[in-house]
């Protein structure tokens, strides 16, 4: 069977399957599960992903997502890498367990879409096992207690990892059933249960190889595998890396206004300053360059992995911390509003 084509579009909702080798699962344990998880957004957050649905079953890992700038397969490659090293450091060693190629589908940006594979990763469960023969009960146990979905993370009964977009999700399915936009997600789930007879992967593979006509015309020179010139791609990454140069000034100002800090002061190599945490955080959200973390550190005087620290602490302070979550989201909310202006 030919493989689907591979159509890098910036924003472009996708479809990222990781399948294990014959001989072994992907994962072996619950632990090994929350090491992906961990690795995955870590990922999602330099390489601007934004992640809406997974599924965690033994074999696979199934990620609903919409890609950033970059090519995808940076941020597939920063969370296998990632996982792999987190079994190496637990277990002393790991098992090439991935095949070579990850499929990574594009999907045509409609809302029916979005929400047939938001309902299909969800359900994912009872696909192609016994429980498709049992009881709808049954079934819908199955798929509301798994807890390698993110299906607990809308049930507010699981922490969502970086990069996760619970409120988009929820938005999407609230225009479903305006009388019950609350209950429209579970609504919708729970009919994708009962009929487990159509497979949307089936339509989508099918749609990345042929591809419906206005789906064709959008992407025709991509989809025909035929490359962009090579001054058009240096002038789009020079034009990338100012706007993220401009990003990242109007992160230092609107930081250095509301901590009443100076600009040289925020950016020295040591400062200590509660502000540079805000200020990182920010960044790496928001003015990410070609050099990715490490071009980021290079800014503010640091490595990329002192980055990465710094992030997951201050990830977990602001978990913590709702006074700092509040300042954050404020910050956050004034800098993209300029943004847009």
């Amino acid at each position: 069977m030919a493989r689907p084509v591979r159509i890098h579009i910036p924003g472009g909702l996708y479809l990222v399957q990781l399948r294990s080798r014959p001989e072994v699962n992907l994962f072996q344990s619950d632990e090994e599960r929350a090491l992906f998880l961990e690795s995955m957004g870590q990922a999602a957050l330099p390489e601007g992903v934004c992640i809406y649905a997974f599924a965690l079953p033994d074999r696979s890992a199934l990620i609903l997502l919409r890609n950033g700038n970059r090519q995808l397969s940076r941020f597939v490659h920063r969370t296998q890498a990632g996982y792999f090293n987190r079994l190496r450091a637990r277990n002393g060693e790991a098992e090439k367990r991935v095949r070579d190629r990850h499929r990574a589908i594009l999907i045509e940006d409609t809302d029916e879409y979005f929400l047939r594979l938001v309902q299909r990763v969800h359900i994912s469960p009872i696909i192609g096992h016994h429980w498709s023969n049992e009881s709808e009960a049954r079934r819908w146990g199955e798929v509301s207690t798994n807890q390698w979905t993110s299906f607990p993370i809308f049930t507010d009964s699981a922490a969502a990892p970086t990069g996760f977009d619970k409120d988009t999700v929820l938005q999407a399915f609230s225009q479903v059933d305006s009388k019950r936009p609350s209950d429209a997600f579970y609504m919708y789930i729970i009919q994708g249960m009962k009929n487990t007879q159509e497979d949307i992967l089936d339509e989508v593979v099918a749609m990345s190889l042929l591809g419906s006509k206005a789906f064709i015309d959008k992407h025709y020179e991509q989809a025909k595998g035929r490359r962009r010139g090579r001054k058009s791609a240096m002038k789009e990454a020079r034009q990338a890396d100012r706007q993220a140069e401009a990003r990242f000034r109007k992160l230092v100002r609107l930081v250095s206004r509301e901590f009443n800090i100076p600009p040289d002061v925020l950016l020295k190599a040591r400062a200590r300053h509660e502000a540079r945490k805000f200020l990182v955080e920010l960044a790496m959200r928001h003015a990410l360059g070609k050099g990715g973390v490490k071009g980021l550190g290079e800014k503010l005087g640091v490595s990329g992995s002192a980055l990465a620290h710094l992030h997951r602490a201050f990830a977990k302070h602001l978990e913590e911390n709702a006074d700092a979550r509040r300042t954050f989201d404020l910050l956050e909310g004034e800098f993209l509003e300029k943004v847009r202006k």
